[in-house]
């Protein structure tokens, strides 16, 4: 889509009485790669840091080198619509290709227990786990 041009999209649909939005690309507008990210969360908002793996960049073999280029900070509502509409799209795309995999080195791995006896604590934990075991669970 040309920058000039422009779309319309509906936040919440017809009966929720928000007009619709319209969408339009800022001129400097642009399209980047990624295949590497980082989060960073804070009380206020979430910044989610975008950049490519190099795999000879680092100079030492087998070490891995993230270029990082764009960083995004999003609110945590936006958040929210960002992680529904990310599993809405995955689940399209792996029923119309077939599961999406995960190579083993790249499963995120088992956040270690909480050292307190808060049950917030304990209860991320548990949800912190349950998440992981669903990414595993779905690539089967």
């Amino acid at each position: 889509m040309e920058p000039e041009q422009e779309q319309s999209e509906s936040q919440g649909g017809e009966s929720s009485g928000i007009a619709p939005i319209k969408v339009i690309r800022h001129e400097d507008y642009t399209t980047l790669y990624a295949n590497y990210l980082y989060v960073e969360p804070t009380f206020w908002d979430l910044k989610i840091y975008f950049g490519e793996l190099d795999l000879t960049a680092s100079g030492t073999p087998g070490q891995l080198l993230a270029e990082m280029h764009t960083g995004m900070n999003i609110s945590w509502p936006l958040a929210k619509v960002l992680s529904y509409l990310l599993q809405v799209h995955i689940k399209a795309h792996e029923l119309a290709n077939g599961k999406v995999g995960l190579p083993n080195n790249v499963v995120p791995e088992i956040p270690p227990p909480p050292s307190t006896d808060d049950p917030k604590a304990i209860e991320a934990h548990e949800t912190f786990k349950r998440l992981r075991d669903q990414i595993i669970t779905d690539m089967t």
